[in-house]
């Protein structure tokens, strides 16, 4: 993805997919898979591929927060490592997002 295609948007987190990300649509209606976004938050994101039906993308603000979102206790989480898909995630909330 060249610089020029990378977009950024906010969004209304509507759901989670399997794996963990975000479901959203983006303001042409596309559906989109954003990670590190709970359902029920607003966040701006960085869209950083589009498919023919689908983009995905990463949250890089959490504007409105979910009261399942905590600071991941990793400090290379809170660094940008990404090793850890659910560390922000309330680990009580963990298994009602799973199911």
């Amino acid at each position: 993805v060249s610089a020029e295609t990378i977009e950024s948007v906010e969004l209304e987190i509507e759901r989670i997919a399997a794996g963990g990300a975000g479901v959203a649509r983006l303001p042409d209606g596309m559906v989109s898979f954003i990670a590190g976004a709970l359902p029920g938050e607003r966040v701006t994101a960085r869209i950083d591929e589009r498919a023919k039906r689908f983009a995905n993308g990463t949250t890089i603000n959490v504007l409105a927060a979910s009261d399942a979102r905590v600071t991941p206790e990793c400090s290379a989480v809170a660094a940008g490592c990404g090793g850890c898909d659910w560390a922000h995630i309330d680990p009580a909330t963990q298994p009602a997002f799973k199911a």
